[in-house]
């Protein structure tokens, strides 16, 4: 089905929505609701008919169904109350209201040839995941047709299936689809999934075929692992996903000890397979590839797996754990890079620890990062991200460019530089790197906040607002998605809305000082000045015995009319460079403070574009 509604169309065929020339991103679910709808026009679709159209497997709730049409009348810039799409039948479902009509069918859609492949050092399993996309190659060049440059297969690792059934390895598998997925990432014109969204498929029960729509992937490899002494052993299989069509599978064993001196063979063995011609810095890389200590990459390995559980006593043992790899092997490049990130998380406003220390440790491990490897694209996001919080904007450019040229499938590459945008005000390029990182991520509650993040700063805030009730529905014990949605619901005024939300978010957070700051903000400007101070004074009665961010009290300061002590505040905010400093020309809640001199003055001193005068 391919239709034109005012000057939008919906291709079917392709799964994509566009308006003019420009494709509109969606969720999977939103764009089998809009197809849903415009099928049955102009007849009303019921919940329980969409539910079992959208979410044939899957039980959801309404509030499900809800921000899923919010995200889809967002998208068309459709209004609930005067509807010129999307129509809300009370007491029954929703109808497609405007007039569509058919358009001509699209040129078939067909597969790009792959351009670049480059890997790493891995172990055997890394090798073996490479060498099955390799040889399935042509199987999948002649089931999807000639190629050409018009499009390029997207593809997820599911996570492979550990038949050791020992707890305590379940980082070794876990830790193996990720750097799978990582290497995959590099072969040029090939999408990757990320890490985060694909382990949601852990338990194996979900049907290849609903798993890759959500993912809007055209390939999956999926297998087993078996780690037993000194031997390795993973049967994997690579599937035409939407068909549910294996087209390869495969078994292979080999010792430990050899393992990483093997990608830079079956490289050149998936590049002769897939008929590429790599270029000469391609071949020096596959050339460098050098073998890693095992019991580095293992507790390499334990370190990702504890960064990915999200919090921060996990954050700080993956601290230790690639202080241990580098402590076996301090010549392993992507051990520095994502001891990188996880300091950087330490110096995030939730984790209590001064930021600047945090930052210079960070900036001091990706350097040596790109040290022993310049192309490692880990380690420019994490410079890069490093750079932006310390001002040196033009570097952390730099690195975002440098680190989605070498990485084109790494969201967190792309979230950083729509982070770097936002700083800049080129607000319309900031959301669409945050949606391209969403494509790549589309599962991953962070990847999802950046989105509605970069919607809030270019004030485009109804938007915002359906992008947050969204995530809150699927996601809701995030408090940062809460913190987001309060500040969007106080900027449109919707303020009981936005401290009912901040009051869950603090709860949530065990009264983290930050979200205790929000919520005093957000009840001054309620009108609630008495609540707002008492909770202005516990987060000064914290403060005296650790740690907290001045950026925890300068919103409530300014809603309470204590300008010059916000300023105060933002004094100490631009010496500790507290990630609010960057941000302060897109913040709503410091308008009040514009029109004041000083203002424009940490704004000339941080380096940020200059507003427009009052």
């Amino acid at each position: 089905m391919r239709l034109r509604f005012e000057d939008w169309i919906y291709d079917g065929d392709v799964r994509q929505l566009s308006r003019g020339e420009a494709p509109i991103r969606l969720t999977p679910k939103a764009f089998e609701l809009l197809g849903a709808l415009l099928e049955s026009r102009p007849k009303a679709l019921s919940k329980s008919a969409i539910h079992d159209r959208v979410w044939p497997d899957t039980f959801v709730s309404e509030a499900t169904l809800a921000s899923v049409v919010s995200e889809l009348r967002a998208a068309l810039g459709d209004d609930s109350k005067a509807p010129r799409f999307v129509r809300t039948v009370h007491g029954h479902g929703y109808a497609f209201s405007g007039a569509a009509v058919e358009e001509p069918a699209a040129p078939p859609r067909t597969i790009s040839r792959y351009r670049r492949l480059s890997l790493g050092p891995a172990v055997a399993l890394l090798a073996v995941g490479l060498g099955i996309i390799g040889a399935g190659a042509l199987a999948w060049k002649a089931l999807r047709g000639p190629a050409s440059p018009a499009a390029s297969p997207s593809l997820a690792v599911l996570p492979l299936r550990d038949l050791s059934n020992e707890p305590e390895q379940a980082y070794v598998v876990d830790g193996l689809t990720e750097a799978l997925m990582t290497s995959l990432a590099r072969v040029g014109g090939l999408r990757v999934v990320a890490r985060t969204s694909v382990m949601r498929y852990k338990d194996g029960t979900r049907p290849i075929p609903e798993i890759a729509k959500e993912l809007g992937v055209d390939l999956l490899v999926d297998g087993s692992a078996l780690r037993n002494g000194g031997r390795v052993r993973i049967t994997a299989r690579l599937i035409d996903a939407p068909r549910d069509r294996q087209l390869w599978t495969r078994t292979y064993e080999g010792p430990v000890e050899e393992s990483a001196q093997l990608p830079d063979r079956i490289a050149r063995d998936v590049a002769e397979a897939a008929r590429l011609k790599l270029t000469a810095q391609q071949q020096a890389r596959l050339s460098a590839a050098r073998p890693v200590d095992p019991d580095a990459y293992n507790a390499y390995l334990k370190g990702r797996y504890q960064l990915a559980r999200d919090s921060l006593e996990a954050n700080r043992k993956a601290v230790e754990l690639f202080q241990e790899s580098l402590g076996r092997d301090p010549t392993y490049a992507p051990a520095y890079a994502h001891l990188a990130n996880a300091y950087l998380t330490l110096g995030s406003v939730w984790a209590g620890e001064p930021p600047r220390p945090m930052r210079a440790l960070a900036a001091a491990a990706a350097q040596k990062a790109l040290e022993l490897d310049p192309d490692l694209a880990d380690g420019h996001t994490h410079l890069g991200n490093t750079r932006l919080r310390e001002w040196d904007f033009a570097g952390a450019q730099r690195d975002f460019l440098r680190a989605t040229e070498l990485d084109p499938s790494s969201a967190d590459a792309h979230s950083g530089y729509s982070y770097y945008l936002i700083v800049q005000n080129r607000m319309e390029e900031a959301v669409k790197e945050a949606r391209t990182a969403e494509t790549l991520d589309p599962l991953d509650v962070r990847t999802r906040r950046g989105v509605g993040y970069a919607l809030f700063h270019a004030r485009r805030y109804d938007e915002a607002i359906a992008h947050y009730q969204g995530l809150v529905a699927t996601e809701p014990r995030d408090v940062f998605t809460r913190w987001f949605l309060a500040w969007s619901y106080s900027a449109r005024g919707r303020h009981e809305e936005a401290v009912a939300e901040l009051q869950r978010a603090v709860e949530l957070s065990d009264r983290g000082p930050a979200l205790v700051g929000a919520l005093a903000g957000v009840l001054a400007r309620a009108g609630r000045a008495s609540e707002a101070r008492a909770l202005l004074a516990e987060i000064h009665e914290v403060s005296r015995r650790r740690y907290v961010s001045p950026g925890a009290f300068i919103p409530p300061l300014v809603a309470l009319g204590e300008h010059d002590q916000a300023f105060e505040w933002l004094e100490r905010g631009f010496q500790d460079r507290i990630n609010l400093m960057i941000f302060i020309n897109s913040v709503e809640a410091l308008d009040p403070l514009r029109h004041d001199p000083r203002f424009r003055d940490l704004v000339e001193r941080i380096g940020l574009p200059l507003p427009e005068k009052p």
